[in-house]
Formats: C-alpha cells, structure tokens, sequence
C-alpha cells in the first residue's frame, strides 16, 4: 500500500476535526474559471490542496491528499486568520459567517486533462486571487459558512498570464464527523441579483435561492443523474417550484478514496434566470436521481 492510499485508508470514515477552506470564480458564460480548496486534518497531520484552472476549453488540475499540516487548530472564530498547508494559503477577513473578503495564493505542477491522478503534473501554475462579498452569508449545515461576491484572479498558467474578475464563492467548514462518507449533489450558481447554492442528498436537500434579489430556503431538489445536460426542479419552502437546466462547458474528475467525484462548471437557468457556476456529485450509496 503507498503513501497515498494508506492515508486514505486511514481517513475515510475517521471522526476527526477537519478545516476545509474553498474560493472560485467562473466567467458569466462559463468558457473560464478556477476552483481552489485546501482541507486540513491537523490532528491526523494530513492535508488535502485541489486546483482546478479552466481555459480555452481544457482542464489543468493539481491534486494533492499527502501534504504536510501543521497540527495546531485554526481559530476559525477570530475575525482575520489564515489557512495554510504546503504552498497553499488562503486568509479569510470578517467574521467566518458574515466574511468581508478573502484572499488567495497558491502554487502548484498541474496535470491537464480531465481526469487526472493525485500528485505532481508537469504545468507549472501560481493564483493570486481576492474575494470581495456581495450576499449575506448562508449556512447549508452546521459548522459550515457560504457566501457570493466577485473573484478577482492573476493566473500564471506554464507561459500563459490569465486576469479574470468573475462571480465566486467562498466557503468554510469545520467538523469532526468523516468527510466524503456520504453521497451528495452540491450546486452553487450564481448572477447579478440571483445565486442559488444547495446539498442535496439521500436525506433531501437544503439551501438557498435567490433571485432578483428576494431569497427563499429551499425545501427539496429534483434533478437528473451527472451529465452534460441536466433538468432540475427546486421546490421552495413557500411552496413554489421552479424548473431548470444547467449545461457543463466542463467536466472533470477528482479521485477521493475508493471513489470518483464528478464535478463540472455550468451555465444554468432557474424560473428563465441565467445563472453560471459549479455543480459537484459523489455517486454512491443509493443517492437517486430523477427522470423528467
């Protein structure tokens, strides 16, 4: 058994605290973006940094689930702190709820295609990136903060300068129950007035919509199985539902233990509403989907 795989042996299903920090940004068509995450694991001495860029209609990634963590907790209840691991680092300015702004610096060899293993690629990659809020900050479940605003982004992609102000998210969880022993569908989608972001899973699904401005908690989530092209319907707490469809301007995967995690940029509408984003699937364990 490798390195890789035996501390993923001994991660999956362990309850232990874990500090999961996560910045993107995707063009209002979706043709650009980038997907940054780091989740410490202090006490087990384990981190894990991802890096996704999407140019040009293909898919560069950098994932890495053995990097060094030092093992003092975040204190995540103060008001300016920083997440780091290897060369990742992301600082969160606000309260971790309500956050002002974040800002991020990461460098990594990225792998291009995609589907791409764990480790090293050969394309060498730098992220400058600051966050500003537009939303009021949402919560999907304990322990875990969400919020919309603008991504301002300087990429050095091998001999390539990329400069992107798009739509993102940033988001915090912390937790001591297992990460990833669950199946899901994770969405966050976003536009001027509007964003939706919600988990859905075998127990339903949760979050918030917005649109024009006026946001409601959703209540449940039909959809069809990861694809190119996939209808949903998201039935609101108020009681009304509204169809949609987001279509991948790209696809890609992340290995996570014994499974493959598929995720995806979108653009999407929701009630007639443009909205562009992220749509992610862990696909095991009797999670369902829908047929329209």
């Amino acid at each position: 058994m490798g390195r890789m795989a035996q501390y993923e042996h001994e991660l999956w299903g362990l309850e232990t605290r874990s500090e999961a920090v996560y910045l993107d940004a995707v063009s209002e068509d979706a043709s650009s973006g980038f997907i940054a995450r780091l989740c410490r694991f202090p006490d087990v001495g384990i981190a894990w940094t991802w890096l996704h860029i999407f140019h040009h209609g293909h898919v560069h990634s950098y994932t890495n689930h053995e990097v060094a963590c030092e093992p003092g907790h975040v204190p995540e209840d103060d008001e300016d702190v920083v997440y780091g691991a290897g060369d990742f680092r992301f600082r969160r300015m606000g309260n971790r709820f309500e956050p002002q702004g974040a800002n991020l610096a990461a460098a990594a060899l990225l792998h291009s295609g995609e589907s791409s293993p764990h480790g090293e690629g050969v394309l060498p990659c730098e992220i400058q990136a600051e966050f500003s809020r537009e939303r009021e900050g949402v919560q999907s479940r304990a322990g875990r903060s969400e919020v919309l605003g603008i991504t301002k982004a300087s990429i050095q992609l091998g001999d390539v300068s990329l400069d992107l102000e798009a739509r993102g998210h940033f988001h915090e969880q912390i937790q001591q129950d297992p990460r990833f022993d669950r199946p899901f569908t994770y969405a966050t989608l976003r536009g001027p007035d509007s964003g939706c972001i919600f988990i859905r899973g075998t127990r339903g699904a949760t979050g918030t919509l917005t649109l024009d401005g006026e946001s409601d908690r959703i209540a449940a989530v039909r959809m069809e199985p990861p694809g190119t092209i996939r209808k949903l319907e998201i039935q609101l707490a108020s009681g009304r539902s509204l169809a949609g469809e987001a279509i991948a301007t790209y696809r890609y995967q992340i290995p996570i233990f014994h499974m493959i995690r598929p995720g995806s940029l979108v653009t999407a509408s929701i009630g007639g509403t443009p909205l562009t984003g992220c749509i992610n699937d862990l696909v095991f364990g009797g999670l369902e989907f829908d047929d329209f």
